[in-house]
């Protein structure tokens, strides 16, 4: 694993990296699969979300913290024009599938699953390939290449969490 430069995260956890829908029956925390009090959260790639968001509760224990935003009420509008509470962020550090450490800051809403913003990781020095089975995602700084797995039409990677 390539340690990167520490601006990339305020907390170190391992040497993390920041990485930044439609409902098709792909679990967003994987109660099934914890080990040793680690679980998986499931990031669905979205091109169109402008911001990581995630369900407040998602992962389970981490703090949302309120933001300017949430305080002022400045909320998410989804496709539909349905609007959406903004409750503030969380950082969430852990680990991807490739033993890559990562961390990510999502804000939290009345989501139903966490939606990964390509924006926001194209914004923290990340390439994202989307193209079927050879989907990636590279951060530019180091090479390193995060695999983006694709599932009944969604795309998406696992980070897991304490």
């Amino acid at each position: 694993m390539t340690a990167l430069p520490k601006k990339f995260c305020s907390k170190v956890m391992g040497d993390p990296m920041y990485v930044m829908s439609i409902d098709r029956g792909i679990n967003e925390v994987g109660e099934d699969v914890k080990y040793k009090g680690w679980g998986r959260v499931r990031v669905q790639v979205d091109s169109g979300a402008i911001d990581t968001v995630a369900p407040k509760t998602t992962p389970p224990g981490h703090e949302v913290k309120p933001t300017k935003a949430s305080k002022a009420g400045t909320g998410y509008v989804a496709a539909n024009g349905t609007k959406i509470k903004n409750y503030g962020e969380k950082k969430v550090y852990g680990y991807l599938d490739d033993g890559a450490g990562a961390c990510m800051t999502m804000q939290c809403a009345d989501v139903k699953k966490t939606l990964g913003s390509i924006r926001e990781m194209n914004q923290n020095g990340n390439v994202v390939i989307v193209d079927g089975e050879d989907s990636v995602m590279i951060h530019k700084a180091t090479g390193n290449m995060t695999p983006i797995k694709h599932e009944k039409g969604q795309f998406y990677f696992d980070m897991w969490v304490k």
